[in-house]
């Protein structure tokens, strides 16, 4: 079972955790928030060193048979040894040996939708994000940028929209791409959008177990305008391919990032310690 109590209000995990634990109530598990400085980062820069200083707030309910889920540490901070069966994590680093990589998933809300047809897709390829001024200026370069010409690009970093549109897009889009957030290339973005069968474009990941076998493209400077659009190029030059290509978006879904999937392997993990 999950404890969800000391998850904050606006977790935009919540559902995701759900659907993973009610495949596997058995185990004893606790979700906690290690507050990351995205909100400081923009507005209160020097305050940044401050977040990296926090310690992580362990719940006195966590026991030796406990399974503790950290999430939000953008920072990709590593914790002591805690003494619990297992420890999960959200942003991993490559150096911290204590914890296990944990998935994003997708953000409370978002709709199972049938993945429609990639060559019945409109959108070639596809953004909605929060407007930060480095999104602003790639985007521009990129909607404008020759090699694309006779593609539909659909980027947008000014418009907000409800999760269900958005999920809706996503569905009607074979290209996505992914952008970084403020201080991490993962995000939620990344994990709906495979779900949705679309193909994803996205920075260099993580050298971690979740992003070993990425069904997508990872773009080594992905603020490199010229990078990123031979990138989608190779994709969409091969018309061929794209069926090809959202399957193993959806496979990768489905063997590693569903809430099945995260559950068998929160299993395993807890039966072997």
């Amino acid at each position: 079972m999950l404890n969800e109590s000391y998850l904050l209000s606006w977790a935009w995990e919540r559902e995701y955790l759900s659907q993973i634990f009610g495949y596997i109530p058995e185990v004893d598990a606790v979700a906690v928030h290690w507050r990351s400085e995205r909100l400081f980062r923009r507005r209160f820069p020097k305050l940044r060193r401050k977040f990296r200083r926090e310690r992580l707030r362990i719940p006195r309910s966590i026991g030796k048979n406990s399974v503790l889920i950290i999430l939000s540490d953008e920072l990709y901070r590593e914790p002591k040894k805690i003494p619990t069966r297992a420890v999960f994590k959200q942003y991993v680093s490559r150096r911290d040996s204590n914890c296990i990589p944990f998935p994003l998933g997708f953000r409370n809300q978002f709709p199972s939708l049938p993945a429609r047809p990639v060559d019945q897709r409109s959108i070639d390829v596809g953004f909605i994000g929060r407007m930060y001024p480095h999104r602003k200026a790639f985007l521009a370069q990129l909607s404008g940028h020759r090699s694309l010409r006779g593609f539909r690009l659909e980027l947008n970093s000014q418009v907000r929209c409800s999760v269900a549109d958005y999920a809706e897009f996503l569905n009607d889009t074979k290209v996505s791409l992914c952008l970084p957030g403020n201080s991490s290339p993962e995000t939620f973005r990344f994990y709906e959008s495979i779900r949705s069968g679309c193909i994803a474009v996205t920075a260099r990941m993580p050298d971690n177990g979740l992003y070993a076998a990425h069904p997508g493209f990872q773009a080594n400077n992905i603020d490199d305008v010229d990078e990123v659009v031979g990138i989608i190029r190779t994709i969409l030059a091969d018309r061929a391919q794209l069926q090809h290509l959202q399957q193993r978006s959806l496979e990768a879904w489905e063997a590693q990032y569903s809430p099945q999937a995260v559950a068998a392997m929160v299993k395993r993990i807890v039966l072997a310690a």
